[in-house]
């Protein structure tokens, strides 16, 4: 972790701190008589620790947003003497940050895993020219890309038959398949359905064996590599 962002989850947590000590201030003194100065001397709190939170989620302090919920529910179930409603919403807003929590860790588990059949099939797939047929568009949108089904037909390049599949994917706006594009690929030869097309080749003495091999039937056929 760089110091930029350890920086930024203390502030972050400073932040979450000190508005989750003002929640508990604030819901302690309700129905209070006469002056309640002390808890109005808080208030402040609640804004300044948001803007702390907030920068530090843009530093790259990611948790500190899950922290926000937490704190205040933290803050909020700790009330004594003011009934049943301050631990009812202070058990709502940490149930909310514990599902944050929870999503993030599994997002972020399955981002692993994909990450690593990446480098597994990069590591041992062998070769192949993938020829797009058609493309379906799911409606799907994440940050701006369409999510697309893609029917390829796989031509290995080690003499195994070819085969057609699907595959699901995110596109660029900018860079968008088409029926009849070729493309490098890699697969498994004993689990087909595991592929990966390859949109950029870059520096070609870098490329697995398997992949270059490919990239070389394309050259050969007159269609540089997309």
């Amino acid at each position: 972790m760089s110091p930029r962002t350890t920086t930024a989850y203390a502030a972050g947590f400073v932040g979450c701190a000190a508005m989750g000590y003002a929640v508990h201030v604030l819901l302690s003194s309700t129905g209070c008589v006469g002056s309640c100065g002390d808890a109005e001397r808080h208030v402040a709190l609640v804004p300044t620790g948001l803007f702390l939170a907030i920068a530090a989620a843009f530093f790259g302090a990611r948790l500190v947003f899950p922290g926000i919920f937490l704190f205040l529910g933290v803050g909020a179930v700790t009330v004594t003497g003011q009934g049943v409603a301050p631990v009812l919403l202070g058990a709502s807003l940490l149930a909310v940050g514990l599902l944050i929590v929870a999503v993030g860790l599994l997002s972020g588990r399955a981002a692993r895993r994909a990450a690593r059949r990446r480098s597994v099939l990069a590591s041992e797939g062998s070769g192949a020219v993938a020829t797009v047929l058609g493309v379906q568009d799911t409606g799907v949108r994440v940050n701006g890309r369409r999510r697309v089904v893609l029917r390829v037909r796989i031509e290995p390049v080690d003499g195994h038959p070819a085969f057609e599949a699907d595959k699901t994917l995110l596109t660029r706006p900018d860079a968008p398949f088409r029926p009849g594009q070729r493309h490098p690929a890699l697969y498994f030869p004993d689990r087909p359905e595991e592929f990966g097309l390859v949109t950029g080749v870059g520096d070609r003495s870098a490329l697995p064996a398997g992949l270059r091999q490919a990239v070389d039937r394309l050259d050969r056929e007159g269609e540089a590599p997309r």
